[in-house]
């Protein structure tokens, strides 16, 4: 009787340091936290992953992260706002269920920026405004690596206007 009444204290110690527990349903510690350095928000189906912006100077920063539409239905980012202005270099077309953004490639620019966190709302076609702050990152590191944008199309250059039809040299006279 004595031993079992050793192996039940035992499995109940035991079960109380491993978590089994029932009194740490809302721990924290265990709840679970994407892996990554960036902002992470879902709205119905749409989902944005490791949103985070690296510094470039002047006020001006690249946007990075994943934009994943798990409809069945194509969507379309219609705009992004935060700080100053925002250009977005990605096709602003979702697939259902491909990721748009990954491989670390700049989403936009942005201008404006103060300051270490930059509220940002994305504006999709199906309806919904997801707003999230990124966090403004130094270019040290990993993040110093990472792609710049891509430099804006030049503007086209005015073309030449058409010459005047130069005259023909006349002959010159030839001394006698």
């Amino acid at each position: 009787m004595r031993r079992l009444l050793i192996s039940v204290a035992l499995v109940g110690f035991l079960a109380g340091c491993t978590g089994l527990s029932p009194h740490d349903i809302d721990d924290v510690t265990r709840l679970y936290h994407p892996p990554n350095e960036g902002a992470n928000t879902s709205f119905g189906d749409l989902h944005l992953r490791n949103v985070f912006l690296v510094d470039a100077g002047q006020g001006r920063a690249t946007l990075y992260g994943v934009l994943i539409n798990s409809g069945e239905r194509p969507d379309r980012l219609e705009q992004v706002q935060g700080a100053g202005g925002v250009q977005v270099l990605v096709p602003p077309e979702l697939p259902p269920n491909q990721p748009v953004g990954a491989g670390l490639r700049p989403l936009a620019t942005v201008t404006g920026i103060q300051g270490s966190f930059v509220p940002l709302t994305f504006r999709f076609a199906s309806g919904p405004q997801i707003r999230l702050t990124a966090d403004v990152k130094p270019p040290i590191g990993i993040f110093a690596t990472l792609s710049p944008p891509a430099s804006p199309p030049a503007s086209p250059s005015p073309a030449p206007s058409p010459a005047s039809p130069s005259p023909t040299p006349s002959p010159s006279p030839t001394p006698s």
